[in-house]
């Protein structure tokens, strides 16, 4: 799935409005989590939710992901 969100952070940055970046994450985990039914604990930033994180510069670089835990940087 982590293919797909970057591909998705790829095709906004060459085909998509400034407005669309703020509705990215929408886009990439809400919407996700809810059509998928485990919106409960994914897709959103909150105490008690499993987050997994991708940071990205205004260029939509990815600078650091956070999964299950573990910081990566890039």
């Amino acid at each position: 799935m982590l293919f797909w969100k970057l591909f998705l952070l790829f095709l906004i940055k060459f085909y998509f409005t400034e407005d669309a970046l703020d509705n990215l994450w929408r886009v990439a985990s809400l919407n996700q989590a809810k059509s998928l039914g485990i919106d409960e604990y994914k897709g959103s930033i909150k105490v008690g939710k499993d987050a997994d994180i991708v940071i990205v510069d205004d260029e939509i670089n990815v600078k650091a992901m956070i999964k299950s835990g573990i910081k990566y940087i890039y």
